[in-house]
């Protein structure tokens, strides 16, 4: 038994759905959110900007108790999660995904685009990128009240994908209105694969406590904690 939290970090409001997921899949442990808003958007930031980002936060969490640190964050994990292999608390990364069948669009920031995990992915299967700059911070933008015209965006893109690919925890607050877009698609995100690393690194809290809490940090904790609680 350890009844260490857990820690999910993003730049702003994407990882809500992430924490949400966990939440769902282990209700008794504890967590906490790190909304680093001060740093907000991690997609714009350079290689070093986003590991001293990277560095500099997990040294924060590591504060509070934690016994994993998620890296609610595509950018920010094809980037840095590597460096922190050998660390004492495990890193566990969101990242884009690909399927070995079918034929897929993955979008995600420039950043992660040109990333060398996402160049990896496209040599294993066939897979289209098209990166979206700028879509993360309408998204955050959304929440205040500011509409996004997603279809814009897609004029002119093939519909003919078997899969669409989110490569941004921030992309999954539109998944209905990419169903429109692409209705022949099946959404899929990174959130997906974290389940198989947590089950083989973490040691579960109390069984007999039904329902942990959830401590929300960082610049944008009120905005992350408000939106937690509506779709929690």
């Amino acid at each position: 038994m350890d009844d260490r939290c857990i820690a999910v970090l993003d730049s702003g409001i994407g990882g809500v759905i992430t924490l949400k997921k966990l939440k769902e899949k282990y209700p008794n442990e504890n967590f906490v959110y790190f909304a680093d808003l001060k740093n907000f958007p991690y997609g714009n930031k350079s290689e070093k900007e986003l590991k001293d980002i990277a560095f500099s936060n997990y040294k924060r969490l590591l504060s509070f108790g934690v016994k994993v640190v998620v890296f609610a964050c595509n950018t920010l994990s094809v980037t840095a999660e590597e460096c922190f292999t050998n660390s004492p608390v495990p890193v566990i990364g969101v990242k884009p995904i690909a399927r070995k069948q079918g034929k897929g669009l993955l979008i995600c920031t420039p950043k992660t685009a040109n990333s060398v995990y996402v160049q990896q992915l496209k040599k294993d299967a066939d897979l289209t990128v098209l990166p979206q700059d700028g879509l993360a911070d309408e998204i955050e933008l959304s929440f205040e009240g500011k509409p996004i015209d997603l279809k814009k965006r897609f004029l002119g893109v093939s519909r003919d994908y078997d899969y669409l690919s989110l490569g941004c925890t921030h992309y999954p607050f539109l998944t209905k209105e990419f169903e429109k877009i692409f209705p022949k698609s099946r959404i899929i995100s990174g959130e997906e694969l974290i389940f198989d690393k947590f089950n083989k690194i973490v040691t579960t809290a109390n069984p007999n406590r039904k329902n942990g809490i959830v401590l929300f940090v960082g610049d944008g904790r009120k905005k992350a904690e408000q939106l937690f609680n509506r779709i929690f």
